[in-house]
């Protein structure tokens, strides 16, 4: 649809778990921002629900681009600070930790099952 090559078909079950932990993931950011008063902190977890909401539209799509984005972008955010959220008290931060690591290895699973066709020979 918007790649540049043949969707991702197949593996049903795997395609439907990565579906779940990323619809999990944007309703914890959701969750996330209703929860916190603050308004910087609130705009960045609606920022990221929508970021995940947008890799979740392009796997269920079957796009190849989407699940390397559901492999780099979460373990990007929890790399990058998002684990100080779950040092702090409340169990959606630390739901969202855990979801987030739940989904890059499933992500590398639907990649590695789907390698990149070689370029025809001239």
């Amino acid at each position: 649809m918007f790649g540049l090559g043949e969707p991702l078909r197949g593996h049903r079950r795997l395609r439907t778990v990565l579906g779940v932990l990323l619809a999990t993931a944007v309703v914890v950011h959701l969750a996330r921002a209703l929860a916190i008063p603050m308004s910087s902190y609130k705009t960045t977890c609606i920022g990221l629900a929508l970021a995940y909401g947008v890799i979740l539209l392009m796997v269920l799509v079957g796009e190849r681009w989407g699940y390397t984005a559901a492999a780099v972008f979460p373990l990007t955010a929890v790399v990058l600070g998002d684990y100080c959220g779950a040092i702090r008290a409340g169990s959606l931060n630390t739901v969202d930790v855990v979801v987030d690591l739940a989904i890059v290895p499933a992500a590398i699973m639907m990649l590695r099952a789907h390698p990149r066709p070689e370029p025809a020979a001239a």
